[in-house]
């Protein structure tokens, strides 16, 4: 009987380690590295052989930024749409996703001009 309750308590010491790691209440290293070891084992068996070549990463450089050239970042509203313009007319993109977080107001919409 001794021996099922010390079966029993360690299993439950068991779960209550792993659950309150997955909870996030602690961290324990070697259930971090374990779960990595998993999750790249994973990624290499789901992830694709090849590069799917109708995805493009369009990146804003320091180049893009420089203010001779497009003018000091944020850009305004109608060089960003002339920009997406030129990507759907000229280079056929389906879709766009951006990453940009526009905080300030728009002064180059001629909204004010409208209003």
């Amino acid at each position: 009987m001794k021996q099922h309750i010390v079966r029993i308590a360690l299993g439950l010491l068991v779960v209550l380690v792993f659950v309150g790691h997955a909870a996030k209440f602690y961290q324990v290293g070697f259930i971090t590295q374990l779960d990595n070891i998993i999750y790249d084992y994973r990624l290499q068996l789901t992830m694709p052989a090849t590069v799917d070549d109708r995805i493009v990463i369009l990146d804003v450089d320091e180049r893009s930024l420089d203010p001779r050239a497009l003018g000091r970042w944020p850009w305004g509203r109608d060089k960003i749409v002339a920009l997406m313009q030129k990507l759907f007319d000229k280079y056929g993109v389906v879709l766009i996703g951006l990453d940009v977080v526009f905080a300030e107001p728009d002064e180059s919409s001629g909204l004010p001009v409208l209003e």
